[in-house]
């Protein structure tokens, strides 16, 4: 039976932050280099993420190698919206018989070459740290986790593979709502995955993964909507989807 669940982390630092203020610079990155261009496509994806965030019209940076995103990052963008390729799917299309480590497809002197999550996350945090980093990315949650951990207030990757279509979907949904909402987080989340409803068997393995640094839960214990912060119980809410199987909550 399949039953879709949604995880909520917080990465304890000790020390609570203030929240960051609401997003006036959005930075779309596009990667998709050398043969991997053959491949994949990111126009209509920037379009949609720009019109969801409606933070003005902005150039997307595509195909940069490590000195270009650096450079760009200058601008200290608020939110970092990252479409691309990471090292099992590139592998896979580029035929590596050594695939390289767990990270994302860059540009490197007009080769493919991969960035490990790591050096992304201290890339992706060495201006600012970003209010919110989407990774429109498969096995991208480690990815997330690691950008979180350098200083970005929060950020979304999925734990596997994820239909094309579904996951632009997501983060056009979830881009919007999170504007609409006033800039929660928690409540645009939940708001988008009730929203998959009809279109969530596509999930189907796969999670979608909100990392943050402050604690959304004691938010959402304000709303009723979860245990308390020291259950680490599943919670199962089967309204959470409308005509859906249960949704299990897994609290960290």
């Amino acid at each position: 039976i399949w039953q879709p669940f949604i995880v909520f982390r917080h990465l304890s630092s000790g020390v609570e932050q203030p929240e960051k203020p609401s997003p006036t610079h959005l930075l779309v990155v596009e990667s998709a280099p050398g043969l991997i261009g053959h491949y994949y496509s990111f126009e209509s994806e920037h379009e949609v993420v720009v019109s969801s965030l409606n933070l003005g019209q902005i150039r997307p940076l595509k195909d940069p190698d490590r000195a270009e995103l650096k450079s760009r990052l200058q601008q200290n963008p608020d939110v970092i919206h990252l479409s691309g390729v990471d090292t099992r799917q590139g592998s896979a299309l580029l035929r590596l018989t050594s695939p390289p480590p767990e990270g994302m497809f860059f540009q490197s002197s007009g080769l493919p070459e991969v960035i490990p999550y790591d050096d992304l996350a201290e890339l992706l945090t060495s201006s600012k740290t970003p209010k919110f980093v989407g990774f429109n990315i498969y096995n991208s949650s480690i990815g997330a986790a690691a950008v979180v951990l350098r200083g970005a207030e929060a950020a979304i990757g999925f734990q596997d593979e994820i239909d094309d279509e579904l996951a632009e979907m997501f983060f056009a949904s979830f881009y919007s709502e999170w504007r609409r909402s006033n800039w929660d987080l928690l409540k645009a989340y939940r708001s988008v995955w009730s929203n998959l409803g009809v279109k969530g068997s596509k999930v189907r393995g796969t999670g979608i993964i909100l990392w943050s640094r402050r604690s959304l839960l004691d938010a959402g214990i304000s709303q009723g909507h979860v245990a308390s912060k020291d259950s680490k119980k599943e919670v199962i809410n089967p309204d959470l989807v409308e005509d859906a199987d249960p949704c299990f909550q897994i609290i960290y």
